[in-house]
């Protein structure tokens, strides 16, 4: 063989991105140039062959499919979609640019909406079929109230800590100014109130001091980040039970709890705003808190003996906790359900997967 064809056949072995998932070297093979342009999508991207086969696809459409590419080359387009959705056949007969509305689902088989557009190259023996899909964004009615929701929960504890620094500790601060400019302009005639006002001084300090921790730990508790989920959950009820007389329990599965970050943080999130919808309305004495992990999901529920809530109560306008907590679970893929009868408690149940 000539030294130009091997030269070539080394090229074209070296021209496919190691970022792409595509299969073994074959004559079958999309050409190189097409690797390019699946390469510098954004959308989720997926090259068939003539028998409907995967042949090629990128890394937005692992993400999409929650599928490394391992999984999906040389399989049917039908892997990829709800099953009896008849998929295949509706790209085989769906012309060049049209966008089709399917049903995705993710290799834990959970069902999504899928906006997908087809491009056809070559023929129907040699040529290759690109699906360019990817997960619209909805616009609903109830989506809208959940983001403003979100929005205004956001908004309101911006204006909570807010207060606390300008009312709480700004008032404190100006006291211990006040008493600085005493000391310094104090004669030697005061020279006997100087211990007692310094002593003054000093415990304010230290008021001062404390508050700004507990400020700290309100927005973002360091036992969540230094020991963890449960720590910080039974701090939190500790707290909880100090400020209120509210007796908690935190139950927890043996498991090592040893989740992501956003899963933590929206699990301890979704306790603490619990725990506030418990001291403003639910009248209780009594808390239980239980936290389990099983297999690659942690589930979370806060139940209470109080006087209930109404059941509309999480699609009122002005429950911004409540929507808060659902958009924080809703984002991370869980579920959110909360049950409550007059005059028998509340119960919140939460599932995340890790």
């Amino acid at each position: 063989m000539a030294a130009t064809d091997l030269e070539s056949q080394d090229a074209k072995a070296d021209v496919t991105p190691l970022s792409l998932g595509c299969r073994g070297p074959s004559a079958d093979n999309p050409p190189p140039w097409l690797h390019a342009v699946v390469a510098a999508s954004m959308d989720a991207v997926v090259v068939l062959d003539h028998s409907e086969h995967i042949a090629l696809c990128n890394p937005a459409a692992e993400t999409l499919f929650a599928r490394p590419a391992e999984q999906m080359l040389g399989k049917s387009v039908d892997l990829l979609f709800w099953p009896q959705s008849g998929t295949a056949q509706r790209l085989a007969e769906t012309g060049p640019g049209e966008q089709l509305q399917l049903q995705g689902c993710r290799a834990n088989q959970a069902p999504f909406r899928c906006e997908a557009r087809v491009a056809k190259l070559g023929d129907r023996i040699t040529g290759w079929q690109l699906l360019v899909m990817r997960e619209p964004v909805l616009h609903t009615p109830s989506l809208r109230r959940r983001a403003e929701s979100f929005q205004q929960a956001f908004e309101m504890e911006k204006r909570r800590v807010s207060r606390e620094l300008y009312d709480d500790l700004g008032q404190r601060l100006s006291v211990l100014k006040l008493d600085l400019d005493w000391l310094q302009r104090a004669s030697p005639t005061d020279a006997h109130q100087r211990p007692a006002r310094i002593a003054q001084m000093q415990a304010l300090l230290d008021s001062v001091i404390i508050r700004t921790k507990a400020i700290a730990s309100g927005l973002r508790p360091p036992l969540l980040d230094d020991l963890g989920l449960l720590a910080a959950v039974r701090w939190l009820a500790q707290s909880f039970e100090r400020q209120t007389g509210v007796r908690v329990e935190v139950h927890h599965s043996p498991q090592d709890f040893h989740g992501n970050d956003a899963a933590d943080t929206a699990i301890y999130r979704t306790v603490q705003e619990a725990l506030r919808n418990v001291q403003r309305h639910a009248q209780a004495s009594h808390v239980q808190i239980a936290i389990r992990r099983a297999h690659d999901r942690i589930t979370v529920s806060v139940q209470d003996n109080g006087v209930g809530m109404p059941q509309d109560a999480e699609h009122k306008v002005d429950c911004f906790g409540l929507a808060a907590m659902q958009e924080r679970i809703y984002t991370l893929g869980g579920t959110f359900d909360m049950h409550s009868r007059r005059g028998h408690g509340s119960v919140i149940h939460v599932s995340i997967p890790i």
